[in-house]
């Protein structure tokens, strides 16, 4: 979103507060570095979290570790998470696409490639073999 005077209009909210962002302007600075990085239907590549996946019932606790899907929600660029497989524990491996601003479709195009090419979202134990 833009003011009368072409700089992003600072709309965050309590995921950027946690984040230590303050009243936006560190976050409009970054959201033009993620603009600056992508030209027009290019897309970023980023993980889902920091860190592997924790075991099912752990907690963070209030903002211990936020994932990076948070920082791009509160810079409003389009993503997605695609499942790329599993990691040597049985853990999902994932993968952020952002896209910039009003591209999207070009987010889902790219998912959908990455799902078909590594077999998408299953359980434990099953094939990541995609023919298989």
């Amino acid at each position: 979103m833009r003011t009368s005077r072409g700089s992003r209009r600072s709309v965050y909210g309590p995921p950027a507060r946690a984040l230590g962002f303050g009243r936006g302007g560190r976050l409009d600075s970054l959201w033009s570095r993620f603009l600056e990085a992508m030209r027009d239907g290019a897309v970023l590549l980023l993980p889902v979290f920091a860190t592997t996946a924790r075991r099912h019932g752990f907690s963070w606790g209030p903002y211990g570790s936020l994932g990076l899907t948070v920082i791009v929600n509160a810079l409003g660029f389009p993503a997605v998470a695609v499942p790329l497989g599993l990691s040597d524990d049985g853990l999902p491996l994932s993968v952020q696409i952002v896209a910039r601003p009003g591209e999207d479709e070009v987010a889902l195009d790219v998912a959908a490639v990455l799902e078909r090419e590594f077999g998408g979202w299953r359980c434990r134990g099953e094939s990541s073999n995609p023919a298989a």
